[in-house]
């Protein structure tokens, strides 16, 4: 194929999409092209599905994560494992990707420690139990720790006996695989191919390579929503995973960013992303996953924005903790405030009701200071104040 050939088709529009590709050009001028491709241009990964197809992807048609990488990388210094404001954001967006509704308030009630109610609710506990899992840092990626986490996101058999239809989607109720290690049962009946989706996840996950690391995580994301360890959960399982290693690699502040609002907001192309790769890999035998990783780059890590923690009202907070002006139970609430309500508002009652360790008296006089020193702000209703962190 002359060199104009192939730079025509690699800088088509079409390029993503096989069908179309093969479609506006000869059979002929298109096999020679994959050939090409798989020649010059696939970077392999050392994955294969449970029907062998290998992965690859081409590095120039990825995209750039290097600004989400630096924003990633800062850490807010937030006294919790995570900021209960953003993580309930990202169990709500999440559940919303598998067709499961529930409240804001009532998962970020559940982070706090309140029990949960109903089987939509228990799947939010589910994902508590494991953020708590993975934001701690000892809890390394080994194939013994990533099936413990799968075990926590794969609801018992008691809370699933009990839901009633109307409690289950109907993206739950069909099981649309390809290339599956789960099938039909539990985890229990599957060890054995479970056991191998754990060994190649982890070695992958452990392995020295030059792969761009919000990439990398992409690629693990498509690779266990492709496996679907746990059947109709694995959805769940692969937006959680793809939080631990971004964690586990250094990206301390992927624990303070719902990336799944970001996919949730995009969900068409997100879907359409996977199924490219999909029905591609139809055409070719190979498990591109170029179309999913430039979806992330592009929606996802594209998306994400300088931290609240990590500006102003941050280090003018740490001055003054130097300077001695900040009380131990000014500082848990203000610890509190950030993790909790993020940029919403909020009333002095509410923060009482919620922090369940302050007297009103020590609230009010907690939010006049500061509003005094700079570090919340005050709206004014009709018969009320409420405040909201700067």
């Amino acid at each position: 194929m002359e060199f104009l050939q192939f730079h025509r088709m690699f800088s088509d529009e079409r390029f993503f999409d096989f069908e179309r590709m093969r479609g506006r050009y000869s059979e002929a001028a298109f096999r020679e092209f994959v050939s090409l491709l798989n020649d010059v241009a696939y970077t392999e990964l050392p994955l294969r599905d449970a029907s062998g197809r290998r992965f690859a992807y081409i590095r120039v048609k990825a995209g750039s994560c290097a600004k989400a990488a630096r924003i990633l990388m800062t850490h807010g210094g937030y006294a919790r494992p995570y900021p209960f404001a953003a993580m309930a954001e990202e169990i709500v967006s999440s559940l919303a990707l598998e067709g499961i509704d529930v409240s804001f308030e009532n998962v970020r009630n559940i982070l706090n420690g309140s029990a949960p109610s109903g089987y939509c609710e228990n799947l939010a506990y589910c994902m508590k139990l494991a953020l708590d899992f993975i934001s701690d840092d000892a809890n390394v990626i080994t194939e013994r720790n990533a099936e413990k986490l799968l075990r926590l996101l794969e609801p018992p058999p008691a809370l699933e006996s009990g839901r009633t239809e109307t409690e289950t989607p109907a993206a739950l109720r069909e099981d649309t695989s390809g290339g599956n290690v789960h099938g039909k049962a539990g985890m229990s009946e599957n060890a054995g191919k479970i056991s191998d989706f754990l060994q190649a996840l982890t070695d992958f996950v452990n392995s020295e390579d030059d792969i761009d690391e919000l990439l990398k995580a992409a690629a693990i994301h498509f690779f266990v929503l492709h496996s679907r360890p746990i059947g109709s959960r694995s959805g769940l399982a692969a937006r959680m995973i793809h939080l631990w290693v971004l964690a586990r690699m250094g990206y301390h502040a992927s624990l303070a960013v719902p990336l799944s609002r970001s996919v949730n907001a995009a969900r068409a192309e997100y879907r359409e992303a996977f199924t490219l790769v999909l029905r591609n890999a139809g055409i070719t035998g190979i498990l591109d996953v170029t179309p999913f990783l430039s979806f992330f780059a592009r929606e996802v890590y594209g998306k994400i924005g300088p931290l609240r923690e990590t500006g102003e009202s941050a280090e003018r907070f740490a001055e003054l903790m130097k300077e001695g002006k900040i009380t131990t139970k000014e500082r848990e609430l203000w610890e509190f405030v950030q993790s909790y309500y993020g940029a919403e508002e909020f009333s002095t009652k509410t923060l009482e009701r919620d922090f369940r360790s302050a007297a009103y008296a020590t609230v009010r006089a907690f939010v006049v200071k500061f509003e005094q020193l700079g570090l919340l702000a005050s709206v004014k209703y009709t018969n009320k104040s409420r405040y909201r962190a700067l």
